[in-house]
Parts: structure tokens; sequence; C-alpha cells
């Protein structure tokens, strides 16, 4: 048992040693993450995203892209939409405006449909506006009618969400126009 928690606190060691020197990417923390087994890695990882201090977890949300493939990435950051800590679910959001990869739109359609936070709402609007197809205008229709939440900024669900539907509309106008070409 104590043989099998011994790369996690291995591993959480080391992103307390890459955070706290604000390592480049070529960090020597970061190679000796990349030393393991990629499974054995992404368990440890998806265990620190669940259960450890959320400082930790965010230099983990941070580290991930240096380490992993996007598809295992997203693979890992995908159950943690639903983390009961907004700043885990804001880092998320944030992170998958980087990532072009459509398998994230159902999970940020339901963070703009049922996170608590506007602040989230705002950042996953900004992901579907990047991202999304016609899938998400039925949600972001319903933001623009009755989501009247503001981020820290003071920019409104509803205003961003008018800006990603016009954004979808008009991929979906220069798309249906290449196909037609």
């Amino acid at each position: 048992m104590v043989d099998s928690l011994a790369p996690y606190a291995d591993i959480v060691m080391l992103l307390r040693q890459w955070e706290n020197n604000l390592q480049p990417q070529e960090a020597p923390q970061i190679k000796r993450l990349r030393e393991y087994d990629e499974t054995v890695l992404a368990e440890a990882m998806s265990a620190i995203l669940v259960h450890a201090e959320d400082d930790i977890r965010l230099t983990a949300i941070d580290i991930l892209p240096e380490i992993f493939s996007q598809d295992l990435l997203i693979d890992l950051l995908l159950p943690c939409l639903s983390d009961p800590r907004s700043g885990i679910r804001w880092t998320i959001c944030k992170l998958f405006q980087r990532y072009h990869d459509l398998r994230v739109i159902p999970a940020v359609i339901d963070v703009l449909r049922n996170d608590e936070n506007p602040h989230v709402r705002v950042v996953a609007v900004d992901v579907l506006c990047e991202l999304g197809d016609a899938s998400a205008i039925p949600a972001l229709l319903e933001a623009i009618k009755f989501d009247t939440g503001r981020n820290y900024d003071g920019r409104s669900v509803a205003d961003a969400a008018r800006e990603a539907v016009a954004s979808i509309e008009e991929r979906m106008k220069i798309s249906s126009s290449k196909q037609v070409d």
C-alpha cells in the first residue's frame, strides 16, 4: 500500500517545486514527471485533481499541457468541470480555450447552463465562442434571454453569449459557403 502512494507523493513534491520556483517548460521537475510511465502519471494526476489541496490542483492544471498529449489532457480535465471550487472550473475553461477539441463542447454547455458563478459562465461562453458549433446555440440563446450575471470585470453573460452566437453563425456561414464551392 505504501509503495502505491510513492508516485503520488513524489509527483506532488515535484509540482510544489515547480510552482515555488516558477520554472520554465523544460524545468527539471517536468523532465522528472515525463520519466513516469504515462498511465501511472495520469492516474496520479487524476487523483491530485480530485483530492489534493487547491494550490496543488491549480499547479497540476497548469503543468498538464507540458507533460500530456491534448487527448489525455482533455480526458483528465473534463471531469473537473464539476469541481465544487469555481476557481478550478474557471481555470479549466480558460485552458480549454487554447485547445480546439470539440469533445469539450457538451461539458462547457453544461457549465454555461448550470454553474452558479457568473465569472465561470462568462469564460464558458468564451470557450463556446471559439469552439462552439450549432449545438451550443440553444444554450447561448437561453443565456441571452435569462442570464443576468456578470463576471468580476462587469461583463455580462448575456452580452458574451450574443458575441458567441454571432461568432458561431459566422463560422457556420463560412463553412457552408466553402462546401458549396
